[in-house]
């Protein structure tokens, strides 16, 4: 498991009220322990979770919005009652413009969420990508 993947289970657990597993809690007490003994220079990095210039996409928050992004597009695609194609449109310019009109509340709703998780961040798509997402392809 990368740190990147243990920081957004550890979100989860803590979430969700859960007990930390013993791999968690590990990872977690062994950074602390780097931190505080002045071996490294901040709890991110003691944890893993820094990243070098140039590979912000590798950010724990730009991973997340990636991730969530892809579950967005694909839970309104699987609402959404029209071709995939007419669907991926509908949702990029949701990303790019405005939401447009539709039929459902809860679509409407999801496709907010959406434009509001990638506005001002470069995760906005084109229909072609989003394509892409809802097919289950890259990220």
């Amino acid at each position: 498991m990368t740190p990147t993947d243990a920081a957004l289970e550890l979100i989860d657990h803590l979430e969700a009220g859960q007990p930390l597993p013993e791999d968690l809690t590990t990872w977690l007490l062994r950074g602390f322990k780097l931190c505080r003994a002045g071996h490294v220079k901040s709890i991110d990095e003691a944890l893993g979770l820094r990243v070098e210039r140039g590979r912000a996409a590798e950010a724990l928050h730009n991973v997340w919005r990636t991730q969530e992004r892809n579950r967005l597009i694909r839970e309104i695609a699987s609402l959404l009652d029209l071709p995939r194609t007419k669907a991926a449109l509908v949702m990029a310019e949701a990303m790019q413009y405005a939401v447009p009109d539709v039929e459902s509340r809860e679509v409407e709703i999801l496709l907010i969420k959406l434009r509001n998780l990638t506005q001002g961040t470069g995760l906005a798509l084109k229909r072609s990508r989003v394509l892409e997402v809802m097919a289950g392809h890259g990220q």
